[in-house]
């Protein structure tokens, strides 16, 4: 499963990458993932290799899971106050919901609290195939609540198990704007401040 935290840290470039209509247009790709043609995007290196039992090749498109950047606008109180769910369910649900436009499946939010790490919420499922890079741009609009550090487990700050904007709540948001180590931001932001969600199909 840490594999998997290495494999979510680099589809942070992927998911900046930007788009354009240029056929000349190169981006600089994450190890691991190669150019879109004309699109200025990146997906991940196919493996043509056929597994000797003749599965489904887990790195054909066809076959790998999802992610996609859900700009939802959540305050740090994901979970209402009269709701009877987690946040982090809370979040599952707005995930697989939104994931009706992807093609349905089951989605969940990268996302800890104090009784669950993220890096132990996803099925190890990659490769990943990222939906709708250039949903993810740069400022305010590049980040999402995670609750997580670098290695896909719980931070110390989570808006109160993702309950609460006021109060001086704080919680650790990751960065899709961001390749490597700074897709997870040093800075824990205000629950009061509305951000996204990111969204892995299982």
């Amino acid at each position: 499963m840490r594999a998997t935290a290495t494999a979510i840290a680099a589809l942070s470039g992927v998911l900046a990458a930007p788009g354009c209509g240029s056929s000349t247009c190169y981006p600089d790709c994450a190890a691991g993932y190669e150019p879109v043609p004309n699109a200025c995007a990146c997906r991940p290196v196919s493996d043509a290799a056929t597994p000797a039992d003749g599965s489904p090749d887990a790195a054909d498109p066809a076959t790998r899971k999802r992610v996609f950047h859900l700009l939802n606008g959540a305050l740090g109180a994901i979970k209402d106050a009269n709701d009877t769910r987690t946040g982090m369910e809370v979040a599952d649900a707005d995930c697989t919901t939104a994931g009706q436009t992807h093609g349905g499946g089951t989605w969940r939010a990268w996302l800890s609290d104090s009784s669950m790490n993220a890096i132990d919420r996803l099925a190890d499922v990659g490769p990943m195939a990222i939906e709708d890079p250039t949903d993810a741009s740069a400022g305010v609009r590049s980040l999402f609540w995670s609750g997580t550090l670098l290695d896909g487990t719980a931070s110390t700050t989570n808006c109160s198990e993702w309950t609460s904007y006021v109060g001086g709540g704080t919680a650790t948001v990751g960065r899709t704007d961001t390749a490597g180590s700074g897709w997870v931001d040093p800075t824990p932001l205000s629950c009061s401040t509305y951000l996204s969600l990111l969204c892995f199909e299982q």
